[in-house]
């Protein structure tokens, strides 16, 4: 007759090794959704950064041609860059009184605005866009 009291116990191993496969796995899902929340923020944030440099690049291109040869550019789509990115540039006329002397000066407001997608629904084509905007004022 065998005691049940020496038998070692056997399930407890299973059990353990179910528990800790559980728990890798949480882990290891965890980590991947974290890599890819990372790199999704890491191109919207490329992005952005294009966008900006865009805009500024436009702008400085319009203040150096000068007062009065600025002119406006309706919407394109940039070419030699990465993605899809459409760039406006506007120009409005405005006077600027000087309180000093009491006269007005004529001057033009340059606005650029680059706009971009940062995703895109893959089921329905629908991206949803951001937009990159800077305005400088130029004198003759």
């Amino acid at each position: 007759m065998t005691s049940t009291r020496n038998r070692p116990p056997r399930a407890y191993l299973l059990l353990e090794v179910a528990l800790g496969g559980a728990i890798v796995a949480v882990i290891v899902g965890s980590i991947l959704t974290s890599l890819s929340q990372a790199r999704t923020m890491s191109i919207i944030s490329g992005r952005d950064q294009t966008a900006s440099q865009l805009v500024l690049e436009t702008l400085d291109e319009r203040r150096a041609l000068g007062f009065a040869l600025v002119t406006a550019q309706a919407a394109a789509p940039v070419t030699g860059v990465h993605g899809v990115y459409t760039r406006e540039t506007t120009v409005t006329p405005c006077v600027e009184v000087i309180a000093a002397p009491g006269a007005n000066m004529n001057c033009k407001d340059i606005t650029v605005t680059v706009t971009y997608p940062i995703s895109a629904n893959a089921s329905t084509g629908n991206a949803t866009t951001r937009t990159s905007r800077a305005t400088v004022r130029v004198y003759p």
